[in-house]
């Protein structure tokens, strides 16, 4: 966004509205894909593990063992993967897809 609006000051022609809310829409939506694909690979690393843990629960035959597992899954999910799904920062972009797409409809 820097080089078109460096380019038009160059010009020294003002961004209409329209064009303003073209570009921040398009930057939000840039934004917002790669926010999702990051969310996209951590959800695939958090599931690879988790599938580990299913395997381990699956073989053992140890009541405590089980739940430790699951503690496990409970504490995973919680501290490594929660923390890097990016949710704050996809609730920021949907509010910037809401203001910037309001006429795209």
């Amino acid at each position: 966004m820097k080089q078109q609006c460096a380019n038009r000051n160059e010009r020294d022609e003002p961004m209409s509205i329209e064009e303003l809310r073209a570009q921040m829409a398009k930057d939000a939506k840039r934004d917002a894909l790669k926010c999702l694909r990051s969310s996209s690979q951590q959800l695939g690393k958090a599931s690879y593990e988790i599938d580990k843990l299913i395997e381990e629960f699956q073989r053992t035959r140890i009541p405590v063992r089980r739940q430790a597992i699951v503690n496990q899954a409970i504490e995973h999910l919680v501290t490594n993967v929660l923390p890097v799904l990016n949710i704050s920062e996809l609730a920021s972009i949907q509010a910037r897809l809401a203001v910037w797409e309001r006429g795209d409809q």
